[in-house]
């Protein structure tokens, strides 16, 4: 897989910047269309995160140009506070942001609307397709599981791959748990 996401989320954005990069649908879908080149792309862009999935050649220097030009920050200020993940670290990611372990607000609902949005209004091939279309699922199975089932793996055992779906949160603490078991690398270690 040959898959690219440059992002910045509430996590290390000061919201003033997120302001800045903030892409109306309508526009992230002419950015995903840009983007593309001979790959796929998707923009996912709300109040608390903007972030660009690619997949082709050159994909996160095209990415972090167009998030430079939206933002208008120079690329020194950019690199203090956009991240680069790759690959599996990636799709987990987009898992975790689907099934709302990553909103400023554990297992809010609306950002499942927003990246099924952000999917349509991509340009997707096979990898994005797939990706995006099981990250939806697991996001929609986080918001029907029921209290005895807290937490569900399906997929391969032992620790999740991006293949895996993800199932949980009838609690904070157990969101939590699995959030744990899930994490990414630090932002600091995974752009470099």
């Amino acid at each position: 897989m040959n898959l690219t996401l440059v992002g910045l989320s509430h996590q290390s954005t000061p919201i003033a910047v997120r302001e800045r990069a903030f892409v109306p649908l309508p526009e992230a879908a002419e950015l995903a269309r840009e983007l593309t080149g001979e790959g796929e792309a998707v923009c996912l862009s709300t109040c608390n995160r903007t972030e660009l999935y690619l997949v082709g050649d050159a994909a996160e220097s095209r990415a972090f140009a167009a998030l430079a030009q939206m933002s208008g920050l120079s690329e020194d200020e950019l690199r203090a506070v956009v991240y680069r993940l790759h690959d599996e670290a990636a799709a987990l990611h987009l898992f975790r942001v689907a099934a709302g372990l990553d909103s400023m607000v554990p297992g809010e609902g609306e950002i499942l609307g927003q990246v099924r949005a952000a999917y349509e209004a991509g340009v997707t091939g096979p990898v994005l397709d797939r990706l995006f279309r099981q990250a939806l699922y697991a996001g929609k199975k986080v918001r029907t599981a029921g209290p005895s089932d807290p937490v569900e793996i399906l997929g391969l055992s032992g620790v999740p791959s991006a293949g895996d779906v993800l199932v949980a949160v009838s609690d904070e603490r157990k969101a939590r748990h699995l959030a744990s078991i899930v994490s990414l690398p630090s932002r600091s270690s995974a752009s470099a």
